[in-house]
């Protein structure tokens, strides 16, 4: 009997120890920003990459559409689609008087989750745009938008749309562009419904620099760091960012996947569970979670 016992305590202590020595499972990241490439690659070799390098959901964004249902009928659960609207140069849905309704029917029919990426440097604050964040309001839909915030006057018409539609849920690709911490703050303290995505802003230091004429827009440390201004903004506001990484067409971002994946599980890993989980995925899903795609 004893000798049993001996032998269920050691076979018990064997399997503690084991369950102990097994890695931590990768920290488990949602996209809240990548664009279907309509260069170098198919659209499915994109997903089937991006499924490969780790992510388990993405928000993809496209102008077109019709390509846009198909790949989220074909990827139920991890395409989460996002209709967008091309520059005036670019072929896809352009921003005229009936966008804003479109917009909104796809919504209403299911065939979206979220309006974006934007470009509102190009647009401004066009009356047609102002329709866009109108339906994003009254659907409670995510409408991502790209502004430069360097550029003279865009922090005021963001700001003039947000305190518009109080209820629209805006997200701010790349937070903001060149924007610093300080202003990320205050726009954050002053808006509940904005949010902002990292992609860009999160690649590694001296990762494809061409992206901005030759300027680098990391916002980590040469160690892969979430510097200590930035991160006190994180940890003050954990509901508002958004862990992303714009794949598109205007270049090899494609082929740095794995790279950025693998840099912003290390940048995360510091910051406090709860925070790490929220930026990483649990807001992007949050947002998207009356839509499963």
């Amino acid at each position: 009997m004893i000798g049993r016992l001996l032998v269920s305590a050691a076979l018990a202590s064997t399997l503690i120890s084991s369950a102990l020595a097994q890695p931590a499972a990768p920290l488990r990241l949602v996209d809240a920003h990548t664009h279907v490439m309509v260069e170098n690659l198919d659209p499915e070799d994109e997903i089937a990459r991006l499924q490969k390098a780790g992510l388990s959901r993405v928000v993809l964004m496209h102008v077109d559409v019709d390509s846009l249902r198909k790949l989220a009928a074909a990827h139920p659960g991890f395409v989460i689609p996002s209709l967008g609207v091309a520059r005036p140069t670019v072929k896809g849905l352009q921003l005229d008087r009936d966008t804003g309704p479109k917009m909104a029917r796809e919504r209403a029919a299911g065939r979206v989750c979220g309006f974006g990426e934007i470009p509102g440097f190009v647009f401004s604050d066009s009356p047609d745009l102002d329709a866009v964040y109108a339906a994003a309001e009254v659907q409670g839909t995510p409408i991502n938008l790209h502004f430069d915030l360097a550029r003279a006057g865009a922090t005021e018409t963001l700001e003039k749309a947000m305190t518009a539609h109080p209820k629209a849920r805006f997200v701010l690709a790349h937070l903001g562009w060149t924007a610093g911490p300080q202003v990320i703050s205050r726009l954050l303290d002053a808006h509940p419904n904005m949010y902002t995505d990292l992609s860009i802003r999160f690649d590694a230091v001296g990762s494809l620099p061409w992206r901005n004429n030759g300027l680098d827009l990391s916002i980590l440390t040469k160690d892969g760091e979430i510097p200590p201004d930035w991160r006190a903004v994180m940890t003050r506001h954990p509901d508002r960012f958004l862990f992303a990484m714009d794949i598109n067409s205007f270049g090899p971002r494609y082929t740095i996947m794995d790279d950025l994946i693998a840099t912003g599980r290390k940048a995360l890993a510091p910051l406090p569970e709860a925070v790490r989980n929220a930026i990483a995925y649990a807001n992007t899903e949050r947002l998207y979670g009356s839509c499963r795609g």
